[in-house]
């Protein structure tokens, strides 16, 4: 007979608008991307040591957060989610072992009850969770989310515009990030609150371009929501001159917009293209 396993797969997540301003009580899109996953395993009969030493320590530590005892056997994860890449890897991590206690403990959680739990885990990882990154996770479909309501709606219809990954080869801590802004505005919160609105009036143009049925007008929606989220990045003072670099390259080859999805200062950007008919 062979030993019990418990095992769970879940994709990464991408941003399309709302990042920074939905710490701060904004609203954001985001949703799952398949093309990158997370594989995690737990078998409760086998050599505890079996486990990276890394990913024993964190297991311990997210158990200890819900006064749960320590579990015996061994975990394994498989990841194809780039970390501090702005895709969710952290993310990924706390859903899936969402998942697999769930799955220990005979549960069936709803979509709201994953997202608690999970954005509890990723406070682990990153001190104060928005929950914005397990909601992108989780879901099926993009969402737009807030940080006191959670997953405010699924947006179910198809995309009018066609929109791509691309690496910018960069990578940064999310409190280097976090700090960045932080010094960028210790004096003038007031130019922080109006980026931050700024982001909403993207978000706003997303949400439009989800639910517009004419093509050509859905993806002026997608365009404008892009430029207006990219202005924002720029003065939340987290695109740096190579980035902006590869931003025009970007467009040069045929892009019609491009934001960067995530924390910024690198990971990855989104760029949108005509979809083919």
């Amino acid at each position: 007979m062979g030993l019990k396993q418990f095992s769970t797969t879940v994709p990464a997540k991408v941003i399309y608008g709302g990042e920074h301003a939905v710490v701060r009580g904004g609203h954001a899109v985001v949703a799952p991307h398949v093309g990158a996953f997370l594989k995690l395993s737990y078998c409760p009969d086998a050599k505890e040591g079996d486990s990276s030493l890394l990913l024993r320590q964190n297991v311990d530590q997210l158990l200890q957060r819900i006064d749960r005892p320590k579990l015996p056997g061994t975990f394994q994860v498989l990841s194809s989610i780039p970390e501090a890449s702005g895709l969710g890897s952290s993310a990924a991590l706390s859903v899936a072992f969402t998942r697999i206690l769930d799955q220990i403990d005979g549960r069936t959680s709803s979509e709201r009850e994953l997202l608690g739990r999970a954005k509890e885990f990723e406070n682990h990882f990153h001190g104060t969770s928005s929950g914005l990154d397990p909601a992108g996770v989780i879901s099926p479909y993009p969402v737009l989310f807030q940080r006191d309501q959670g997953v405010i709606e699924h947006l179910t219809s198809p995309l009018q515009v066609e929109v791509r990954l691309i690496d910018s080869g960069l990578r940064a801590k999310t409190i280097e990030v976090s700090e960045r802004v932080k010094l960028r505005f210790q004096n003038d919160p007031s130019g922080l609150k109006e980026v931050d609105q700024e982001m909403n009036e993207a978000v706003v143009h997303l949400v439009r371009a989800f639910k517009e049925s004419d093509r050509k007008q859905s993806v002026d929606l997608w365009v404008k929501s892009f430029e207006v989220s990219h202005r924002c990045f720029v003065h939340y003072g987290l695109v740096d001159q190579e980035l902006l670099e590869q931003r025009d390259r970007i467009l040069d080859g045929g892009a019609l917009s491009a934001k960067l999805t995530g924390k910024g200062l690198g990971g990855f950007w989104l760029a949108l293209y005509p979809k083919s008919t």
